[in-house]
């Protein structure tokens, strides 16, 4: 294992960032994942999602006005409102670049990309498991 590719997570989950957080919500929670790619009409990588942005949301709009509002508010909140810019990295790229941006930008994920369409998603959970590996390989 090298490359970006060989490490990244294949077939990833996406939403498109005119559904709202309540999908978006349904979707880490029946899922278990933690972010989620945003795409455009096209299928272009216009942000990600990540679980925890959203908890604090959902936790700001109970605190305002209790579950019936945060359930009302989530349902009507587009994802658009809430993704923040993503972080991207070509599958071709050596794992230490990846890992080394993941550290010293103290960044979630990043979303693997070619031309502009989700092809992957690399975070430290990956880098775990391939400890891991490499640990059970040497014993």
């Amino acid at each position: 294992m090298k490359l970006v590719a060989d490490l990244m997570t294949r077939n990833v989950l996406s939403l498109r960032d005119n559904q709202t957080l309540k999908e978006a919500h349904a979707l880490i929670r029946d899922k278990g994942i933690r972010h989620i790619p945003i795409v455009d009409a096209q299928d272009n990588l216009v942000g990600v999602l990540s679980q925890r942005p959203l908890l604090a949301f959902l936790l700001q709009a109970v605190d305002s006005g209790g579950l019936p509002y945060a359930n009302k508010l989530e349902a009507r909140t587009l994802i658009r409102e809430l993704m923040e810019e993503p972080m991207t990295i070509a599958p071709e790229q050596p794992l230490i670049t990846a890992g080394s941006y993941l550290l010293d930008n103290k960044q979630a994920c990043l979303v693997v990309t070619e031309g502009g369409k989700v092809t992957g998603i690399l975070s430290p959970v990956d880098f775990i498991r391939c400890a891991l590996h490499f640990l059970e390989a040497k014993n």
